[in-house]
């Protein structure tokens, strides 16, 4: 069984890293030459538009509360079905908006991943 391995060095020469692994040489500067900064300026705008159009509503208590948030993770609507549950117990009511949140969160996050990381 022969063992395969890959040397690396490092050579600094005029200025440049150059990076050899077996019989490849790649120098990490080609990169930024390659990059298109308009590009990518349109798509860090086309991300941010898509952003706005996301909605999530979180809901807790059995929907008893519902927070809705957009994908700028601002709380567009709190809405709650109005009982004495709140007057007695406002820190578990208080709760319960935590939790409805935290799940919205969740529910935004999982929509970003899939509509803007693909």
């Amino acid at each position: 069984m022969r063992l395969l391995t890959r040397k690396v060095s490092i050579e600094f020469a005029y200025g440049y890293k150059n990076i050899f692994l077996g019989s490849y040489k790649m120098n990490p500067f080609d990169i930024l030459k390659n990059l298109d900064v308009e590009e990518l300026k349109k798509k860090s705008a086309d991300a941010l538009s898509k952003m706005k159009d996301i909605k999530a509503t979180g809901e807790s208590g059995g929907g008893f509360v519902k927070v809705t948030l957009n994908g700028e993770f601002f709380i567009t609507s709190i809405d709650f079905e109005e009982n004495s549950f709140i007057k007695d117990d406002l820190p578990a009511f208080r709760d319960l908006i935590i939790s409805a949140q935290n799940e919205a969160v969740a529910k935004i996050k999982e929509e970003l991943q899939k509509n803007l990381f693909k």
